[in-house]
């Protein structure tokens, strides 16, 4: 056990790195010392807004507040009540997502437009530091690992192959899958996994779709029980009964998917987090 806390909602990983986002709004980064008995005293906090909604994590921490704005962590924690490590990146109320890894950083919008953010901050109001990688309304969740990925409404899947949008054009997206029972992504590395309504889990062999065929995917997974699945080093499962799965690299036969080793029983769970090894 490294904390002890009702107040946590949502916690974000990478590398060996470890952060944590409270309902209050302050977001806590672990310093290495576990729990003993009821003391965890292994946290330092880094911010303290209540307008904080969401962590990200890559090679740097991100945050995005209630009203759209992204900023960026510079390395400097909480001293008392102030907490002035944290760069404006982005100002629009449009933000519902932001996902990072490595270097690269991301947003999706209400709208269904997706941006990369290119290194510069904000200025005042300005924050000219993004560019737009697709405008399409049907974009519901992204994912990013060495590279870019998008979910639709109607379960296709589609990867990034690096060309920006010029004006309304943005033909840098090639679909990978097309299957209305995609619920959610997740990326990490090279990998690529996508979980089903159904709770059956799969990953991306590396074959795109040609027409409406798309080959190129490998059941790993097919308990309806899954409710949630995070990518990292390995790529892990979280089922409706608490229960926490890591993949041993057994892909399923048939109906039968040995390659799960159960790590935790617990109903409490409620979420999990991925991160790659550097």
């Amino acid at each position: 056990m490294l904390d002890n806390n009702p107040a946590a909602i949502a916690i974000a990983a990478a590398g060996r790195q470890l952060f944590q986002l409270h309902n209050d709004g302050t977001i806590w980064r672990y310093t290495g010392t576990p729990c003993a008995a009821s003391a965890c005293p292994g946290w330092q906090m880094l911010d303290n807004n209540p307008q904080a909604a969401a962590v990200t994590a890559g090679d740097m921490l991100y945050q995005l507040h209630k009203d759209g704005t992204i900023w960026r962590y510079t390395g400097t924690p909480c001293g008392g009540s102030s907490c002035p490590g944290w760069q404006l990146l982005d100002n629009n109320p449009a933000t519902t997502t932001i996902a990072a890894a490595g270097p690269q950083l991301f947003q999706l919008h209400n709208d269904g437009k997706i941006w990369r953010h290119t290194g510069t901050p904000c200025s005042g109001s300005s924050c000219p530091g993004w560019q737009m990688l697709d405008n399409n309304p049907q974009a519901s969740a992204i994912a990013a690992g060495d590279l870019l990925y998008q979910l639709h409404k109607d379960g296709t899947i589609w990867r990034y192959t690096g060309t920006p949008c010029s004006g309304s054009s943005c033909p840098s997206w090639q679909m990978l899958d097309n299957n209305s029972r995609a619920t959610a992504i997740a990326a990490a590395g090279r990998q690529l996994f996508q979980l089903h309504n159904d709770g059956t889990l799969w990953r991306y062999t590396g074959t795109p779709c040609t027409g409406s065929a798309c080959p190129g995917w490998q059941m790993l997974d097919d308990n309806p029980q899954t409710g949630a699945a995070a990518a990292g080093a390995t790529f892990y499962q979280l089922h409706n009964d608490g229960t926490i799965w890591r993949y041993t690299g057994i892909p399923c036969t048939g109906s039968a998917c040995p390659g799960w080793w159960l790590l935790d029983n617990n109903p409490g769970a409620k979420a999990i987090a991925g991160s790659p090894t550097h």
